[in-house]
Formats: C-alpha cells, sequence, structure tokens
C-alpha cells in the first residue's frame, strides 16, 4: 500500500491505512464510505484511490477475461 498512496501523491495517509490493517486485497473493495471512515476526508483523494481501485480492478478482470479465451483457444485446437 505505501508504495500505491506514494504513486497518487497521497503517502500522508499510509497510517490511515496501516492502522486499519488495509491490505491491497481490502483496498480493492473499499468503497467510498470506507475510505472515509478510516479518515481519508478529501474529496480528491478519495476520487485518487477509487480511480485506482477501479483502474486494478479491471486490469484484473482483463487479465482474466484473456486467460478465459486463451484457455478456450487451446481448448479448441486441441479437441477442434
Amino acid at each position: 500500500m505505501p508504495s500505491l498512496l506514494q504513486q497518487l501523491s497521497l503517502e500522508h495517509y499510509a497510517d490511515c491505512f496501516e492502522k486499519e490493517e488495509v491490505d491491497l486485497s481490502t483496498f480493492l473493495t473499499m468503497t467510498e464510505p470506507d475510505l472515509k471512515e478510516i479518515g481519508v476526508n478529501t474529496l480528491g483523494a478519495r476520487r485518487k484511490l477509487q480511480i485506482a481501485i477501479a483502474g486494478a480492478i479491471e486490469q484484473k478482470v482483463g487479465i482474466l477475461t484473456l486467460n478465459s479465451i486463451i484457455k478456450l483457444t487451446n481448448y479448441s485446437v486441441i479437441f477442434g
């Protein structure tokens, strides 16, 4: 989390995430109210974090989709 926060110029929130034991997998499930609850008080910071969450989820879904396509392609080549 510290490196992600640093990339977003939000390293001053590292203590909030550490105090609440938020790791990367938990971070990816956080909502705006969650961010407020742990102490991310400014709208700009919450938006940056929500954009990072959405991007990470989109990338993860894209990878899963790509892996599924590759498996299906390999399956059809073998059994096609």
